[in-house]
């Protein structure tokens, strides 16, 4: 037992110094990492020199401008006014007008500063002439395009464009209004462009109204020439029935041509001329059956009267 005591008195004196030496041992000392060195500002980028000073403009450079100005307007107002058809519409002004400005081109000179200032007075002329011819071409354009126009929407609602292409129709008449709307701001180009757009767009509904209706037109056209043949037109009333026959035929080549708008056209011009062959037929046909009954009448009048005629001899010679 003793012997036990002084093995466990030993192991906790070394436990004991163990753990002395261990706290007696200072710790390591942490080194800071070295500081950067400090750094340098970037220097400022050189400053750009000044520009020269511009050099004056002289009179004669400003009057030489002016005259190139005034050329380009010259040339610019000659071609507006000929894209507007200036030129058929008013021969004798444009004709005055390229005078001007063949004047103003050969007499060209910039040897001093008043020639050439006289040399853009020219062309300013020139161009005024060209100015005033495009804007009555643009009038008589207008006012010819809004008749056009008229005439083309009539067109397509009288071949039932309300009924059988509306879209068409509808598209077309906002065209004509944003031509209005182009034309009132200037655009003159864009407003011609818009225009014909919109002529296009009537003319292609009544075309698709005609090709929806052709069908109706055709049988109802084949139906009165049927009725004309019914009471023999063909040779009581030929000088109706043949007209109408040959136009019939026509609207059946364009028929069959694909040329629908003009087919149809045809069989509507047709159609009451077959109605009036066949009413002339059927009043000369009851005039003859009335004249028939009349000769018929007469007859059996006359028979009578040779008749009574005899009756009247033989009584005569009876009595004698």
């Amino acid at each position: 037992m003793k012997k036990r005591f002084v093995g466990l008195a030993l192991i906790s004196l070394l436990v004991f110094l163990t753990a002395l030496s261990c706290a007696g041992t200072p710790p390591a000392e942490e080194t800071a990492p070295p500081s950067a060195p400090p750094s340098t500002p970037p220097s400022a980028p050189p400053a750009d020199p000044a520009p020269p000073p511009a050099p004056a403009v002289t009179a004669e450079q400003l009057a030489l401008d002016a005259l190139n100005a005034a050329a380009a307007r010259a040339a610019a107002a000659k071609q507006r006014a000929a894209d507007f058809e200036g030129e058929s519409l008013f021969p004798s002004d444009w004709d005055s007008a390229e005078s001007l400005l063949g004047q103003a081109e050969q007499q060209r000179n910039t040897s001093t500063l008043q020639s050439t200032q006289e040399s853009a007075s020219r062309y300013d002329r020139a161009a005024d002439a060209f100015d005033d011819i495009f804007e009555r071409a643009l009038a008589a354009g207008f006012e010819l395009a809004e008749r056009e126009l008229i005439a083309a929407r009539n067109a397509a609602i009288a071949a039932g464009a309300e009924e059988h292409a509306l879209g068409l129709l509808s598209d077309a008449d906002s065209a004509v209004a944003r031509a209005l709307e182009e034309f009132d701001a200037g655009n003159y180009s864009s407003a011609r462009s818009r225009a014909e757009a919109a002529l296009l767009g009537y003319e292609q509904a009544a075309s698709a109204a005609w090709v929806a209706r052709i069908a109706d037109i055709r049988s109802a056209a084949a139906a009165e020439r049927q009725r004309a043949l019914d009471v023999r037109a063909n040779v009581a009333a030929r000088d109706l029935f043949d007209p109408a026959e040959a136009i019939f035929n026509r609207a059946n080549t364009n028929f069959q041509g694909q040329r629908i708008e003009e087919a149809a056209r045809l069989y509507e011009e047709s159609r009451p001329m077959f109605i009036s062959s066949a009413q002339l037929a059927t009043e000369r046909r009851l005039a003859a059956e009335e004249a028939l009954r009349r000769a018929d009448q007469r007859l059996v009048e006359s028979d009578e009267t040779a008749r009574v005629a005899e009756d009247l001899l033989i009584q005569q010679g009876g009595m004698r």
